[in-house]
């Protein structure tokens, strides 16, 4: 990922990227997880959601994105 505004480029590995489809894709963090799953079924669906909430708190404290509440 590319940060032009800070000239910043951020590595992440295949998961990451595929979080950060689902994130592009409007899901929130339950629907990710279930889509995790079944792609990597290895790993327990508790694990995904620490490590999808994990992977998003750090896109929040780099400014990579802006978590929006719908209530």
């Amino acid at each position: 990922m590319l940060d032009t505004q800070r000239g910043l480029f951020y590595g992440i590995d295949e998961i990451g990227a595929d979080i950060w489809r689902g994130i592009e894709s409007g899901l929130g963090i339950d629907a990710i997880v279930i889509q995790l799953h079944y792609k990597y079924t290895n790993v327990s669906k508790e694990q995904l959601h620490i490590d999808v909430g994990n992977f998003i708190t750090e896109l929040k404290r780099n400014k990579l994105i802006k978590v929006k509440r719908l209530w």
